[in-house]
């Protein structure tokens, strides 16, 4: 997975996501921006958040991206018996607290 074939770790040690804009709704926040391998895309990704009595906030959600978006090409072994699929699901969960 690490190899050239693939994530190809060696040349792309990170992938990064740069945030462009924040639209806050109730319970949710949809964070835009530029999600970075190499090559770059644009997304928005939804986050849902809850905030509790002590001031901290937990958010979470997720979202997909294809794999040939970034120039990944999908695995396959065993002439096509066993694939990857080419949408990848990203899933995250982040808490933050207060400053003491």
């Amino acid at each position: 997975m690490l190899g050239p074939e693939v994530l190809d770790a060696r040349n792309y040690p990170t992938i990064v996501f740069t945030t462009s804009s924040v639209a806050a709704g109730a319970s949710e926040l949809r964070v835009s921006g530029q999600f970075l391998r190499g090559q770059t895309r644009e997304l928005t990704v939804p986050f849902r958040y809850t905030q509790s009595p002590d001031g901290s906030f937990a958010y979470s959600g997720e979202f997909q991206i294809r794999q040939t978006d970034f120039g990944i090409k999908p695995v396959s072994i065993g002439l096509g018996t066993v694939n990857v699929k080419n949408e990848v699901r990203i899933r995250f969960a982040v808490s933050v607290f207060p400053a003491p």
